[in-house]
């Protein structure tokens, strides 16, 4: 944690090990000081002396780092996984800072987060003071179920032979369904006895 220009030491630096193909770093708040970067990320080198990580500091006691990051539902729905983030290094400590949420498609807007902390929306933004130590502004999205239907039915007629099998499943999920027995009929193609599908936005179901 260097100043920028004269590279003397505002921080202590730290030393991990790891066995992380690619490590990723948040700055440390020091005060009067604005970083170069929210967070920096490396790919880990086997010569340890390339493996070096710097945060060039400039002062400044008018401006702290603000991001944003927007988190997806993952199709297990056992967590989230960050979908896109930005950095302003320009927010203005005591001052309030607005960011708005996204449309994803195939995803819902869940809830807002300051840090770890739930935090209502107003307009579609979320909103929270600059402190010295920076912000974290977080958007949360679940993935929309969608409906789904296996048929089966009678070559060439369309027929309905059996009760159709129906359910819905989270967007870009995957869906198996094993082939009927129906007593007078056999499968058209024995050696396909079950279908996969991709669960898709409504506007693409029929296709499937």
């Amino acid at each position: 944690y260097l100043e920028k220009g004269t590279n003397i030491e505002l921080a202590e630096s730290k030393n991990v090990e790891t066995t992380a193909a690619v490590v990723t770093e948040t700055f440390v708040p020091i005060t009067g000081y604005r970083p170069d970067a929210y967070q920096k990320r490396l790919v880990l080198s086997a010569t340890e002396l390339e493996n070096v990580i710097i945060f060039y500091y400039e002062k400044d006691s008018v401006h702290a780092p603000v991001q944003v990051i927007h988190w997806t539902q993952n199709i297990a729905g056992d967590g989230y996984t960050e979908c896109q983030s930005s950095t302003d290094l320009n927010g203005e400590i005591d001052k309030p800072y607005s960011a708005e949420q996204i449309t994803i498609p195939g995803f819902g807007f869940k809830c807002g987060k300051v840090g770890d902390k739930d935090t209502p929306l107003v307009d579609d933004k979320l909103t929270a003071t600059v402190t010295a130590d920076g912000l974290v502004l977080n958007f949360y999205y679940d993935r929309i179920e969608y409906p789904y239907v296996f048929r089966f039915l009678e070559q060439g007629t369309d027929k309905e032979l059996a009760d159709p099998v129906t359910g819905t499943a989270r967007y870009q999920a995957q869906v198996t369904q094993t082939a009927k027995t129906i007593p007078g009929y056999t499968l058209v193609s024995a050696g396909n006895q079950a279908i996969n599908i991709a669960i898709e936005e409504p506007a693409n179901v029929a296709s499937k």
